[in-house]
């Protein structure tokens, strides 16, 4: 936990492993992992959550407490404020969920770009598969995978930068002004890399680790 200055560890009371957090405030925090673990946090402990499945749940968002998905193995899951039930069986792995409202939310998968528009759940045409979402807006989201391509929607349609580099995208984040920062690996060098750019703009390295 982050208190402005520095990191401390928490006792999650569960030995799987997590893989995404998100919350609306200090006592409101959900955590997403292994074998449909599911953690929350009241501003003083964590406690397990009845999920309702065993397979592994990969990311975590919501619009309000009482609207929360989270996605995972070819599963997409909503949380209403009391219980956790199955919103929609993707059949394809499914890494990262973002939204801007209750009735606008992405998912990226392997089989495509899933959104939701406050009934169902559907695949967007032309849409790239993703391990990481995110977006300022609907009409600025983004998208990131395996390879070096940046996927960008505007609203209607998908468009491509490539970043220069050849690197696995794994998740992506943007500051409220025009900063996009993509966290990056090279399995093949065991190396880690954060890329910064400026959103509609080429994609550049601006720090290694």
């Amino acid at each position: 936990r982050f208190n402005g200055t520095s990191w401390t560890g928490m006792s999650s009371g569960t030995t799987m492993y997590l893989y995404d957090v998100w919350g609306t405030s200090a006592s409101n925090v959900f955590a997403v992992g292994d074998y449909g673990t599911v953690l929350h946090y009241d501003g003083a402990t964590w406690t397990t959550m009845a999920s309702g499945t065993s397979v592994q749940l990969l990311g975590v968002w919501g619009s309000s407490p009482s609207d929360v998905f989270a996605v995972g193995s070819g599963i997409v899951l909503h949380y209403d404020g009391t219980r956790w039930s199955t919103a929609n069986p993707t059949g394809a792995a499914t890494h990262d969920v973002w939204g801007t409202s209750a009735s606008d939310v992405y998912a990226a998968s392997d089989g495509g770009t899933m959104h939701y528009d406050g009934s169902a759940w559907s695949t967007m045409p032309s849409s790239p598969s993703g391990r990481g979402v995110w977006g300022a807006s609907a009409f600025d989201v983004y998208s990131v995978r395996y390879g070096e391509n940046v996927y960008r929607y505007d609203g209607a349609t998908w468009t491509t930068t490539n970043t220069g580099v050849t690197r696995d995208l794994r998740a992506v984040w943007g500051a409220p002004a025009t900063d996009v920062y993509i966290a990056s690996n090279d399995p093949s060098a065991y190396a880690y890399y954060v890329l910064r750019g400026v959103r509609c703009a080429t994609i550049t390295v601006s720090n290694t680790m």
